[in-house]
């Protein structure tokens, strides 16, 4: 936990995925007890999407999270997730989408956790 995953139409080098993955994952501390080491990022480049009627550079992130997370944390994650697309992939801010699903359990290294608070 957690988990980035990132949908675009915009075909990155190797090390562009490297560099995007490892930024991705080291500022997820922006996301209270979510630490760099614990994040698994997929990024799956040169998908066939558009955006309204334009093929143009988008994304469709998402990252999914063990418990809830306060929502300004989420709000700067989404800030620098959306900066760092722009800055690695050159993909606009206004033609990025982000969601947040949150999870009362979550299964790793053959354990379950469960937040019965949920």
């Amino acid at each position: 936990m957690p988990y980035v995953r990132i949908d675009t139409n915009v075909t990155l080098p190797p090390d562009k995925k490297a560099q995007l993955a490892e930024e991705l994952a080291k500022r997820i501390v922006a996301l209270p007890g979510k630490p760099p080491e614990r994040t698994m990022v997929e990024i799956d480049d040169g998908r066939t999407m558009y955006y309204g009627l334009s093929f143009e550079p988008c994304a469709k992130a998402r990252v999914e999270l063990f418990r809830h997370s306060p929502t300004d944390a989420k709000a700067e994650y989404g800030r620098q997730l959306t900066e760092l697309l722009g800055t690695v992939a050159g993909i606009p801010a206004d033609r990025v989408y982000l969601t947040f699903p949150e999870y009362a359990g979550w299964c790793s290294g053959g354990t379950l956790r469960v937040d019965e608070d949920f």
